[in-house]
């Protein structure tokens, strides 16, 4: 390994994050240096040095989580439709097989209407429970409602649950409830839905943030990327697995790919 290639790659294994350029150098924008470096090493038989790969490989494992990777992690940069973002505090622990089983539902829910609305939505309880039995029943109630006045409508979905001991952030869970932006063209129509069977089914109000949904049109990553940042959230390590082992943290829909 010449001098050049020891340089670069200790660079890039101390270089704190918080000191790196604002335009961050993606995994893939260091190919054309390695492949100019491996020019001059001995090549693996397909014109590119066994090092150009192992140096690549690295950057990635050690940056950029894939839907490959099941546990909680600090990698701060996520690679979605073959292009890579920053994860909103990602270096504060987050797990990608939350926001890869978002991605999977929402490409799903593409195939199934050309515009999907994408809504967040927060829904507390009162106390603890063992179980997500509560959760359960509003995902039926609200799909009843839902179908009754839309009975074509194809419903996509993830929750996660979380724990806090601090004041006021007792259970709860967060939401990101998916519908066709054909049939149901304002936000309103759901959420005063989730209000209700929230209320219904526990007495207490369920939250709706502010920009609480998001427009993914097919075809448009732009748009399909904001909605995965805004789903980051809720795949933030802080507040999970507090709850006994066959109980779970999050759930989704299983829609499946329109052929």
């Amino acid at each position: 390994m010449c001098f050049l290639e020891v340089s670069v790659i200790c660079w890039w294994s101390i270089y704190p994050f918080h000191q790196r350029p604002k335009q961050h150098f993606s995994m893939l924008g260091f190919l054309p240096l390695v492949i100019e470096i491996g020019k001059y090493k001995p090549s693996n038989g397909n014109g590119r040095s066994k090092w150009d790969v192992r140096f690549l490989t690295r950057l990635n494992n050690i940056y950029t989580a894939t839907k490959h990777d099941h546990r909680s992690t600090n990698k701060q940069y996520c690679l979605i439709q073959g292009r890579e973002f920053e994860v909103p505090n990602g270096h504060l622990g987050w797990y990608p097989k939350m926001v890869f089983r978002f991605v999977d539902q929402l490409e799903a829910m593409l195939t199934h209407s050309r515009c999907v609305m994408v809504i967040r939505a927060d829904l507390h309880i009162n106390g603890y429970t063992d179980k997500n039995k509560v959760l359960a029943m509003f995902w039926r109630r609200l799909g009843k409602k839902l179908k009754r006045k839309y009975a074509t409508l194809e419903i996509g979905y993830l929750w996660v649950r979380e724990y806090e001991k601090a004041e006021n952030k007792k259970q709860h869970y967060h939401l990101m409830l998916m519908v066709s932006k054909e049939l149901i063209h304002y936000s309103g129509t759901v959420t005063t839905m989730i209000i209700d069977v929230w209320k219904g089914i526990t007495g207490t109000q369920a939250h709706i943030p502010e920009n609480c949904y998001y427009t993914v049109k097919r075809g448009d990553r732009v748009s399909f990327i904001e909605s995965v940042k805004r789903m980051c959230y809720l795949a933030k390590s802080r507040g999970k697995g507090y709850r006994p082992p066959q109980t779970k943290d999050f759930g989704s829909s299983r829609l499946k790919i329109k052929s």
